[in-house]
């Protein structure tokens, strides 16, 4: 998510409590930091989808 003052990930767990990251320069400092709190990205190759 892209704050004022940079990129800052958010995370609300189950029972509605949230946690919000510093904010960042570069949207891949975010993503890294995120990963390091248990944010999983998932490649394209790793995706599931039936053929229609």
């Amino acid at each position: 998510m892209m704050a004022d003052d940079g990129w800052v990930w958010r995370l609300t767990d189950t029972d509605g409590t949230e946690q919000t990251s510093r904010a960042f320069k570069t949207l891949k400092e975010c993503t890294e930091d995120a990963s390091e709190h248990g944010y999983v990205v998932w490649k394209t190759e790793a995706e599931r989808r039936r053929a229609s």
